[in-house]
């Protein structure tokens, strides 16, 4: 996270109380009998590295006979800038679909996190309140992210990395955890 910004009281205790209005599948958390993932990250502008690097990932895990639906977040409120999804399994959203605390205002993306799903994996690299809110929405029996100091209480399994945080890392590191969790 970015050791300027603090996220504020007032929105991680709203977080913190509609979170627990939620309902979530329980059970073990396994990675070879796991089908259904949903991966979600906010694209940085011009970033082609980033989505390549998600692409693949994506594709390790579909590989591993996974289904996978992605959640993307595009820069901008304007949803005209928002480009079509080129498949069934691919979801794209703007800022305009999330309200001032992160919660999101799209019903289609509410549906898709209420989806029954094995893992919610979150590819974004720093805080994010959107990023909390979709992890506690979400159906899933796993929620997985990167270390940042606010999210213990709304993900199962977070991974710290040592140096500074890159998103190749992190996608290595999370390939490792699903070998462990078999």
């Amino acid at each position: 996270m970015n050791e300027e910004f603090q996220p504020s009281k007032l929105k991680m205790a709203l977080l913190n109380l509609k979170a627990k209005s939620f309902k979530r599948n329980k059970g073990a958390i396994n990675f070879r009998y796991a089908k259904n993932f949903i991966i979600a990250y906010e694209v940085l502008e011009n970033n082609d590295q980033q989505i390549a690097l998600i692409e693949d990932f994506a594709d390790y895990l579909k590989q591993n006979g996974k289904i996978v639906s992605k959640i993307i977040i595009y820069p901008g409120k304007d949803t005209k800038n928002i480009p079509v999804p080129a498949d069934r399994n691919r979801w794209n959203f703007c800022q305009a679909d999330f309200n001032w605390y992160g919660f999101p205002k799209a019903d289609g993306l509410q549906m898709i996190l209420k989806q029954p799903s094995d893992f919610f994996i979150n590819l974004d690299m720093s805080f994010s309140y959107k990023t909390i809110v979709m992890a506690s929405m979400s159906n899933s029996i796993a929620r997985v992210s990167l270390w940042q100091e606010n999210y213990p209480a709304f993900f199962d399994i977070l991974l710290k990395q040592n140096e500074t945080p890159n998103l190749n890392q992190y996608i290595c590191d999370l390939k490792d955890c699903f070998k462990h969790l078999q």
